[in-house]
């Protein structure tokens, strides 16, 4: 009989650990795949309105740093209050993020979800938080597994070390560490009413002569290229929020790749060419992502794409 109840208490312990235990790697893994591929999540918040794109580069770095610094701690230390809502908090805002792009945002993956691993759909990345969020509920969450209470620094310093991390895998590109750029002065004629007379991939828009008249935002992208679809994001958010901002999108590549692009970068709503020819690389020299101010078919200005946004491009922000 005794050895009955030895089975139920260590069954028991088993189960205590695996509670506290899976919660913590989820949340590793979180940090881990999350940290370094935070872009999409950054614009994503920016989409939801919970920051513009400098502040949601913060919002973004700082909830998967918390998320793993405070299950850590959780994990290692007698839970308390306070360490259980430093917790909870940023898997709020994960959640609510997440379920703004499933029921908003028409894409095919939660793309802050371990996206190039699990590939999880729009809702199975919600259940992802939900059900990190239910767990931090149960009793046995609430419990220690280990006999040990840490110096009260060293739960601050792994939170400190945890927030830190994700700028450190993936700085915010305005920081400009590494020799980035905001704009830079150009003198190059694009000749845009040439592209009525090319063979087109693509096109949403019908090309004419009036694309070498007035003011012209056109964003050269490869469709296969990463920062190009961090950039033709960005162009459909701006373009979202002012319809009046006059852009182009040329895109180059194969051409079976067009939807899987848009619908990765909802940028169905940025008047689009597509071709393949030696226009597309003279005009770029090759590099992609490459943005011009254009005024009268002369780009004066070229803008990095993460600098992207409406105040810089003289709308009203």
């Amino acid at each position: 009989m005794s050895g009955f109840f030895y089975a139920i208490s260590s069954s028991l312990k088993t189960l205590h650990f695996l509670l506290k235990l899976l919660p913590a790697l989820v949340s590793g893994a979180v940090f881990f795949w999350g940290a370094d591929n935070i872009d999409f999540f950054d614009y994503t918040i920016n989409e939801s309105g919970l920051g513009g794109f400098v502040l949601s580069t913060y919002v973004s770095r700082v909830a998967v740093g918390m998320v793993f610094g405070s299950a850590l701690v959780l994990l290692f230390n007698q839970p308390s209050r306070l360490w259980l809502w430093l917790y909870r908090i940023p898997l709020f805002i994960l959640l609510y993020v997440a379920l703004y792009q499933a029921i908003w945002i028409p894409l095919e993956r939660c793309y802050f979800c371990f996206w190039e691993v699990f590939e999880f759909s729009p809702w199975q990345g919600p259940l992802v938080w939900m059900t990190l969020l239910a767990w931090s509920w149960l009793p046995t969450y609430q419990t220690s597994i280990f006999k040990v209470r840490l110096p009260k620094v060293v739960p601050a310093l792994l939170l400190l070390i945890s927030i830190s991390t994700p700028f450190i895998l993936n700085y915010p590109a305005h920081w400009m560490i590494y020799g980035e750029y905001v704009s830079r002065p150009v003198n190059k004629t694009l000749q845009l009413d040439s592209l009525q007379h090319f063979e087109l991939q693509y096109q949403n828009m019908k090309p004419d002569a009036s694309l070498s008249k007035g003011e012209l935002l056109v964003c050269f992208s490869s469709l296969t290229c990463p920062y190009c679809t961090r950039a033709a994001y960005k162009l459909h958010l701006i373009k979202k929020a002012h319809p009046e901002l006059r852009c182009l999108l040329v895109l180059t590549g194969d051409a079976k790749l067009i939807q899987a692009f848009q619908r990765k970068t909802q940028s169905a709503n940025v008047p689009t060419v597509m071709l393949n020819n030696n226009w597309f690389h003279r005009a770029t020299g090759g590099s992609v992502p490459q943005i011009f101010r254009v005024k009268n078919d002369l780009a004066y200005e070229k803008v990095s794409y993460w600098a992207l946004d409406a105040e810089h491009l003289g709308t009203n922000p």
